[in-house]
């Protein structure tokens, strides 16, 4: 009796499970009707992609000889890689974390992912946080996305890692525009209460940001950004300013945000 001969064992293709895995990612975040039409547009444009990459790399200038100092183009090409490499890394660590598959964190799961997934110190998640190119939405809420593809963010979590540079935490001389903890408490409890819509001592985030932005202390925008990513949010998604003033919060992050001025230009 002639044995059946066993079904041919096929391979996946090399890379196919990363390539499987963003589609499915994207997929789930876009939620498109059309799931073919959809599905054909992501691989064409992801083939435009790797065409510009090709016609990139073969219009580059040949490496010099070895002994001829050729090593920044490999460090260049290894930075490079590693670039890409931190963005899917990031990418997959916030797409854990959004059960909804809204594309969008609250800040502070943005926070906890750089200093779990990524290795970062408190003050350095803190300075990618504060980029002026980010925005905290009126939910309290970060594009997630938007931070894991910029090449600027995703190069300065690279030196943070390779360098270490951090801040040294500020002390207890330091002031605010100078004005000391009492001074911008009282400074505040005077422009708050004017976007509020009651009297509450809460503001809706938007508010707070509007009326941090319209004070005349002059935070700067990173200040603002971070003050407005790690303020304090009620059910309702409100601030309760006053117990953020009265702790001395908005001091505290003020003077972390002055200090954090200096740390991406090491």
């Amino acid at each position: 009796m002639t044995k059946a001969k066993p079904p041919h064992a096929f391979k996946l293709p090399p890379g196919f499970d990363a390539v499987l895995m963003d589609f499915t990612r994207e997929a789930l975040r876009e939620q498109p009707a059309d799931v073919y039409e959809w599905a054909a547009q992501y691989f064409k444009a992801k083939a435009l992609d790797e065409d510009e990459d090709e016609k990139h790399a073969a219009a580059s200038p040949a490496p010099p000889p070895a002994g001829g100092g050729g090593g920044g183009d490999a460090n260049d090409q290894s930075g490079k890689s590693h670039v890409r490499e931190l963005s899917v890394r990031l990418e997959d660590a916030f797409f854990e974390r959004d059960a909804e598959r809204t594309g969008k964190l609250f800040a502070f799961l943005i926070k906890r992912t750089l200093v779990e997934n990524v290795a970062l110190t408190e003050t350095q998640a803190q300075y990618i946080l504060s980029t002026p190119s980010l925005t905290v939405d009126a939910a309290g809420r970060m594009d997630y996305h938007a931070l894991s593809t910029q090449e600027d963010i995703l190069r300065q979590i690279v030196h943070f890692q390779t360098t270490g540079h951090d801040i040294d935490p500020p002390s207890d001389e330091t002031l605010v525009h100078g004005l000391t903890r009492s001074e911008l408490r009282d400074e505040l409890a005077l422009v708050f209460p004017k976007h509020e819509p009651e009297t509450t001592n809460h503001v809706p985030l938007s508010a707070f940001r509007e009326a941090l932005e319209a004070s005349s202390v002059q935070f700067s925008q990173r200040a603002v950004n971070l003050i407005v990513a790690e303020a304090t949010l009620t059910g309702k998604g409100e601030v309760p300013y006053k117990k953020m003033l009265d702790e001395h919060r908005i001091f505290e992050l003020a003077r972390v945000a002055t200090a954090l001025e200096t740390l991406g230009k090491r």
